[in-house]
């Protein structure tokens, strides 16, 4: 899985892996997160884990887009459920 998601990181930047490590996983853990807004126990420790990294290096790479893999994951569904309660179909 991890591969594939490396996968679909080299294609969001054009086929060619990015020099900046960091940047590249930080597309990994924003892909696999989005995918797994379902999972109710979906956290840092989670995305860790399938990165191969520790939580303290994933909030060092969530350090550049200025919040925690916590609150990215907060912000992401908040927008899911604000986008199925407003969008098309919605009661």
């Amino acid at each position: 899985m991890v591969d594939l998601l490396r996968q679909l990181a080299e294609e969001r930047t054009g086929g060619s892996p990015e020099p900046d490590t960091c940047r590249s996983q930080l597309i990994v853990a924003e892909d696999y997160i989005e995918r797994q807004l379902h999972d109710p126990c979906l956290g840092a420790a989670q995305v860790a884990g399938v990165l191969g990294i520790s939580v303290r290096h994933l909030a060092r790479i969530f350090g550049s887009t200025g919040r925690s893999p916590t609150r990215h994951i907060m912000e992401r569904r908040l927008v899911r459920a604000h986008r199925e309660l407003t969008g098309p179909g919605a009661r």
